[in-house]
């Protein structure tokens, strides 16, 4: 790694500079968005994302009567010790109740359900500090539940502002409903019951968060403010990545990413 990979790999980050890489990114935007879009196409759409979420954010804003800059309430909202648990049982016992109120509302909007449970546990400490805030753990066999699993790693960053969206998306009516229900297909072939194509698992994760709306979630403002903010960041990932790899955002010799910083500044939530 440190004689041969490292020291042979190259300077330039973006696709562009592989040998038919424009080609290969444009292959790549169809292949992930099952659509018949350019990378351009991907840049404008997330463009247009971002400036409706922050015009929604900037409603809460001023629905909630703060006196300051945007800058300075997400300063408030990455600062204030309200907004975050003091131990590890706090944040799972806080997720738990957001479930178990998730999964009561699971027969309102859906017609069938998994026979799968799921349970709820903290990330390995062994892989916690690098690991995600949230994620689906599905399971591998038919006498074994699925988990959500919560990082309780850095609870300085684990807003609970965030948390109803995390758990609708990962847990109920997200990840766990839609991944088992696939699985118990077996009428199926398995590569149809076992694949998982990012734009449907990922567009479903998303459904679910604003399907809380509905639901009766985000009665908080500030946690419908987190609901923006994981909205937010999916938005500005369709910019960044085309603006990394279509665009030239990119100075070769230091990898900065040059134009970040005239992106909407709410882009990234603390934890990430």
């Amino acid at each position: 790694m440190t004689k041969e990979c490292i020291p042979g790999s190259r300077t330039y980050i973006a696709s562009a500079s592989l040998p038919d890489g424009a080609a290969f990114y444009e292959n790549r935007v169809r292949y992930y968005t099952t659509l018949d879009m350019t990378s351009d196409e991907v840049h404008q759409l997330g463009l247009k994302e971002v400036k409706r979420i922050r015009a929604e954010m900037q409603t809460i804003i001023d629905d909630l009567g703060f006196e300051g800059s945007f800058a300075d309430f997400l300063h408030f909202l990455r600062t204030d010790p309200q907004f975050y648990p003091k131990t590890a049982e706090e944040l799972l016992k806080e997720a738990a109740f957001i479930a178990k109120k998730a999964d009561a509302m699971l027969p309102k909007y859906f017609g069938k359900l998994p026979r799968t449970p799921y349970g709820i546990q903290a990330v390995p400490a062994e892989i916690a500090p690098k690991y995600t805030t949230g994620r689906y753990s599905g399971s591998s066999r038919d006498d074994e539940p699925g988990y959500y699993w919560v990082n309780t790693y850095a609870l300085d960053k684990r807003p609970l502002y965030e948390l109803e969206a995390l758990t609708l998306h990962e847990a109920v009516p997200g990840h766990h409903l839609q991944i088992s229900l696939n699985k118990e297909l077996t009428n199926l072939p398995n590569f149809r019951r076992y694949s998982y194509i990012s734009a449907f698992g990922e567009g479903w994760g998303l459904y679910s968060e604003y399907l809380g709306l509905e639901a009766g979630f985000y009665q908080d403002p500030y946690s419908n403010f987190g609901r923006l903010t994981y909205e937010m960041w999916r938005a500005a990932r369709l910019v960044v990545d085309t603006g990394m790899h279509a665009k030239g955002w990119i100075d070769s010799k230091r990898w900065t990413l040059w134009p970040i910083t005239r992106l909407c500044p709410c882009t990234m939530s603390p934890q990430r």
